[in-house]
């Protein structure tokens, strides 16, 4: 009966740990999306808010490498930026990538990819000599509609496992509001143009009467 007692007792044990560790990774992912929560509702420019995104996206599936970029109208990558790469790093890695192989799949596929192995597959178009080593991989579209908006891209778990279906699942709700989120901020980056644009115009025409005011003075 003693054995029987402790075995049950390890068998406890065991159950409470794993309940509690998968507490702790809810809190953790809690904690992300309420900072993500904050930054979609700050005013933000696009290049800060998408930033912002991809940071807090890695950290919600515990990624080491991160990157979101948006496509153009022809469906060609317009903006790339990563997250967990060091200043030095993205210096040596040298121009952005244009969106080839994997990176320039994930622009028009709708839906996410999963790889255990990136140098193992066929789509890739693989990394240049001095770029960090990644091998596994997780594509998530971002989708408004029927536009796809761009990409997140995340690159080697930071426990060295795979990513899972659970880690697709939450950043497809996830994407999900980024999209929206990035239509926003791309119509009030828009809107701030266009008063730029007018604000040049007005200027240009105030100078112009100013001149012609002051040559109608003169000829009198």
């Amino acid at each position: 009966e003693v054995g029987l007692l402790t075995d049950e007792f390890n068998r406890m044990a065991l159950s409470l740990g794993s309940i509690r560790q998968k507490m702790i990774e809810q809190n953790r992912r809690i904690n992300t999306l309420y900072e993500a929560s904050r930054i979609v509702s700050s005013t933000l420019t696009l290049p800060e808010l998408l930033e912002g995104l991809v940071n807090q996206a890695r950290k919600l599936v515990n990624a080491k490498y991160g990157a979101i970029g948006l496509r153009d109208s022809d469906g060609n990558l317009m903006k790339f930026i990563t997250s967990g790469l060091t200043t030095g790093e993205v210096e040596t890695i040298g121009a952005p990538p244009v969106g080839k192989g994997i990176i320039g799949l994930m622009l028009k596929e709708k839906r996410p990819i999963r790889i255990d192995s990136i140098g193992e597959d066929l789509r890739s178009a693989g990394f240049p000599s001095h770029h960090p080593a990644m091998k596994t991989f997780l594509g998530i579209p971002i989708i408004s509609g029927d536009r796809i908006l761009g990409s997140y891209y995340f690159c080697e778990k930071a426990d060295e496992e795979s990513f899972t279906k659970a880690d697709e699942d939450i950043l497809l709700s996830f994407a999900t509001d980024a999209a929206l989120t990035i239509e926003r901020a791309e119509l009030f980056d828009r809107i701030a143009r266009h008063e730029e644009e007018l604000e040049k115009i007005v200027e240009e025409r105030t100078k112009e009467l100013n001149a012609k005011t002051m040559e109608l003075e003169s000829a009198y």
